[in-house]
């Protein structure tokens, strides 16, 4: 089972910015985690501040040249001792539309990659 934290991609007022770094921790199967992640991070550039998950990176383009905005850059994952760890860069800002389908994205990712995990925040003053 995949439990997500509510205040993954959430806006941190404390921060006064968006939760962008997350990490995966309870899994023992690290190197499916990774792989899961690793198929979720394009998906995740993919995704405008609408919630829209864009067919590619020329789609995606097309929808910045509009005037939405996009992930600037997403981390490859990372094993680190607290789980494996991954950044999505959307300025400090990721709106509902967005952090919703970013969440779903996670959610599929790693159900379909069969752990049993939980997504958690990661601050910056970790």
């Amino acid at each position: 089972m995949i439990q997500i934290d509510p205040d993954v991609f959430a806006y941190n007022a404390d921060q006064r910015r968006s939760n962008e770094t997350f990490v995966v921790v309870g899994a023992h199967e690290v190197e499916a985690v990774v792989e899961a992640l690793r198929r979720a991070g394009p998906r995740l550039f993919c995704v405008d501040e609408t919630g829209h998950e864009h067919d590619g990176q020329e789609a995606v383009d097309a929808a910045i040249d509009a005037g939405l905005n996009a992930p600037n850059y997403c981390s490859l994952p990372k094993v680190t001792d607290g789980g494996v760890q991954m950044y999505v860069d959307c300025k400090g800002a990721i709106d509902d539309p967005m952090a919703i389908k970013f969440r779903e994205i996670l959610q599929h990712e790693l159900e379909r990659a069969h752990v049993d995990a939980r997504v958690e925040v990661v601050t910056s003053d970790e």
